[in-house]
């Protein structure tokens, strides 16, 4: 029936808009990390006698919380980008003919940038540990 296509429609926006949500987190993370570089990363907390400097673990460090971020931030914009679409439609039954269109694609798309950028947040904490070890 009708009103059980535009509940799945419905719920699939939804599961949809979980990951656009929650690929901000690296975007946040990104954003500690690279305001508190220089504190943690170059000069070494707590022990003023100790710089580390920028070395490639530093570097490296900073390109992969990049990299998390603008994969974040796209996985973002994706989702943001279907749910206007999806909002802005007149009807249940567009709505529910938009959503069978675009689920496939939509949901590997933001999900795969959302894996990328979890794993590029991941490699950055990583490098994080090397950076300040080196």
């Amino acid at each position: 029936s009708e009103e059980a296509a535009a509940a799945a429609a419905a719920a699939a926006i939804k599961v949809i808009g979980f990951i656009g949500n929650s690929a901000t987190i690296a975007a946040g993370f990104v954003m500690y990390n690279v305001t508190t570089f220089d504190t943690d990363v170059l000069n070494g907390p707590l022990d003023l006698d100790v710089t580390f400097g920028l070395t490639v673990w530093g570097y490296s460090f900073l390109w992969a919380n990049w990299v998390a971020f603008a994969l974040g931030m796209a996985a973002a914009l994706v989702v943001l980008g279907v749910e206007m679409e999806y909002h802005s439609l007149p009807c249940a039954a567009f709505r529910a003919r938009f959503v069978d269109s675009i689920q496939r694609g939509a949901s590997h798309l933001s999900g795969g940038l959302f894996a990328l950028a979890m794993f590029s947040f991941i490699v950055a904490f990583g490098l994080f540990g090397m950076a300040k070890m080196a």
